[in-house]
């Protein structure tokens, strides 16, 4: 467990972690979410819990909706760790959002791409973000990362090495914290970023003529030994073994995260009975992020009348 300067001060963010828990949605919030017919029953059903605030916001806009969705998360992060000594744990979790803006400035830099949208919730301002892609400024570990994605061709590959290499850091972090349920989250996170990875670079190889080679970039040599013959399956073989590694049926992307959520939904519940361990804050802000994404998706589901099958299926793996 990681040593802290002042417990009273961890105890107490331990402590809100533990009341706010109960303010999740429920299995019969997110239900009546699905059934709403219109953003007007969707506000009725957002006006008794955590995210009251929207019953004020316009939703048809959808830009609105979710600049008020990330505002509320800075806010909601920034206030429950403000008071910790220790801010690895921070870093950690911010290092997600991090790697969303640094893969859309890369794509921008490297491929021309229109950065539309960077997440507020960061260690960096987007003008440090900026200075730092182009060379301006250092930071580590991102200014490093700047040389090994100029070697990337696609888009694709981008993704899937900055992916890997963020998620690399987060264990080094992890490790330092000493937080074994983290590391051990983070490890298995890898496993599926890997397979992602190869699921990817087959298709895209099929489609765009990528090699193998292009692959190495971002694959420590234990991993190659691994993953790399897993190229020569075909699909239905690799479905097979990524069914038999993940503890659930994969058919497409889609169950891959799926598969990832059950994972989460394990670890999360170990971390709730570790109040002592910095893994009930990473896990508390994760499950409240995704928690809002589901916000979001049934919003925008009824404005651009997505197949209630496909918003069902996501939702109730959640729950």
């Amino acid at each position: 467990m990681v040593k802290v300067n002042n417990l009273i001060l961890y105890g107490f963010t331990a402590g809100r972690i533990k009341h706010l828990e109960g303010k999740y949605l429920t299995s019969d919030d997110l239900e009546r979410l699905l059934a709403a017919n219109n953003l007007d029953e969707i506000k009725s059903v957002l006006a008794d819990t955590f995210y009251s605030f929207l019953v004020e916001e316009k939703l048809t806009e959808e830009k609105r909706v979710k600049l008020s969705l990330e505002r509320f998360l800075e806010s909601h992060f920034r206030d429950l760790t403000s008071s910790l000594v220790d801010k690895r744990v921070c870093q950690i979790f911010l290092s997600f959002f991090d790697l969303q803006n640094f893969k859309a400035l890369f794509r921008e830099k490297f491929f021309g791409f229109f950065v539309q949208h960077l997440s507020p919730l960061s260690a960096f301002s987007e003008g440090e973000m900026r200075k730092i892609v182009a060379g301006e400024i250092k930071a580590e570990p991102y200014s490093s990362w700047l040389a090994q994605a100029e070697k990337l061709s696609e888009p694709q590959l981008l993704d899937s090495w900055l992916e890997k290499v963020c998620s690399l850091e987060r264990l080094k972090l992890a490790q330092s914290l000493r937080s074994h349920l983290l590391e051990e989250w983070i490890k298995e996170e890898i496993k599926i970023l890997n397979f992602k990875a190869i699921w990817r670079l087959m298709y895209y190889r099929l489609s765009n003529g990528i090699k193998a080679d292009d692959f190495l970039i971002f694959m420590t040599p234990n991993d190659r030994s691994y993953y790399l013959p897993l190229l020569e399956f075909g699909e239905e073989d690799l479905l097979h073994l990524m069914s038999q590694e993940l503890g659930v049926t994969v058919e497409d992307e889609i169950s891959l995260e799926m598969g990832q959520n059950k994972k989460f939904k394990e670890y999360f519940k170990k971390a709730s009975l570790y109040v002592s361990d910095p893994a009930l804050i990473y896990f508390y802000f994760a499950a409240r992020v995704k928690e809002v994404e589901l916000v979001q998706m049934a919003i925008f589901g009824k404005l651009r009348n997505w197949q209630p099958g496909f918003l069902e299926r996501v939702v109730r793996d959640y729950v």
